[in-house]
């Protein structure tokens, strides 16, 4: 009979035939919160510790599984962006399952929100341009080589800590030093250098999240 370590790896593996890693585009965070028990977190049939806990993971996608005490359990597919810190929060009900909660690539939530907004949702053709402009940032298409802010005026707020600290400007202008707290910006896609004491730069292209604050952490170079 397997083992519960030993049959967690062969479900990863077997799930994860479309999830890819891409170690070569740097790495990213993912903190993981549980707002009931303590998860154990678990990857490759290894314990990685318990919730709250942050992850450092190769960009692209990467599976995890989340585990009660009671064996309930579920499989966590993320998506890793380069530099970029994540939250996210996992509740597990029910008796021990392997039910996948999956958090979508770019294109499969371009396909999603398409299929409802042709369905006449008008949310949805709103969250279809953001994630467009997501895409068109990724790809490198558009002004400043895929940096791509949004027309529509919106705005949304940024938080940045750097390693080691830093000033960090926008199209020429200081934001700040860090550690930058709710900084108001325009929404979609935002070129900014961080420079650092010793003359260390670092440009880094971030989203920003209409009506939203995004947290990020970068080191510097």
């Amino acid at each position: 009979m397997l083992s519960t370590a030993l049959f967690s790896a062969l479900l990863l593996a077997a799930a994860s035939g479309d999830c890819q890693s891409h170690p070569e585009r740097g790495e990213g965070w993912v903190v993981l919160q549980s707002p009931g028990p303590a998860l154990e977190i678990w990857r490759f049939g290894q314990k990685l510790g318990q919730t709250p806990l942050k992850l450092t993971l190769p960009a692209g996608c990467a599976q995890i599984e989340a585990r009660l005490p009671s064996g309930a359990s579920q499989i966590l597919r993320l998506e890793i962006e380069p530099q970029v810190e994540k939250t996210l929060a996992v509740k597990i009900d029910g008796p021990a399952t392997a039910t996948p909660v999956v958090v979508l690539s770019l294109r499969q939530q371009a396909q999603a929100l398409y299929d409802r907004a042709v369905a006449g949702s008008p949310e949805a053709k709103e969250e279809l341009l953001q994630v467009l402009e997501r895409g068109l940032a990724a790809s490198g298409t558009g002004s400043k080589a895929g940096c791509v802010r949004r027309p529509d005026g919106e705005t949304g707020f940024l938080t940045l800590q750097t390693t080691p600290p830093s000033q960090v400007y926008l199209d020429g202008k200081l934001l700040g030093a860090t550690p930058l707290s709710r900084v108001k910006l325009p929404a979609g896609c935002v070129e900014v250098e961080a420079i650092a004491d010793d003359g260390t730069k670092k440009t880094m292209r971030l989203e920003v999240e209409a009506n939203r604050v995004r947290i990020y952490s970068a080191k510097l170079p």
